[in-house]
């Protein structure tokens, strides 16, 4: 393999790691929290103060998804296209049917 070629292997560690450890981590937090402070503490002044960090959190693993993989979405145009095109294709219509209910 040259220099200039992207190295297309990668470990399971490597291409699941934040979209797996994230979650486990937020699941073991809820179920912790729960059981020391309780249901309603958790709803009410915990996620409260929590859930504008959602939208930050996800748009850090979005970006660093792509970051890690920049190397595939340069390499392989067309497959990320194949990709593409349902997901956005999905998304116009669950927005679109969910707008007009």
């Amino acid at each position: 393999m040259s220099k200039d070629e992207p190295n297309l292997k990668a470990t399971s560690r490597e291409q699941y790691s934040y979209s797996l450890e994230f979650p486990l981590a937020g699941i073991v937090t809820r179920f912790a929290l729960i059981g020391k402070k309780g249901k309603e503490w958790y709803e009410g002044a915990f996620m409260k103060k929590l859930s504008p960090t959602a939208l930050i959190g996800l748009l850090f693993t979005i970006v660093a998804m792509f970051s890690l993989k920049g190397e595939y979405i340069l390499a392989l145009p067309w497959n990320v296209m194949r990709i593409a095109i349902p997901l956005v294709s999905y998304f116009l219509i669950m927005f679109g049917v969910s707008f007009l209910m």
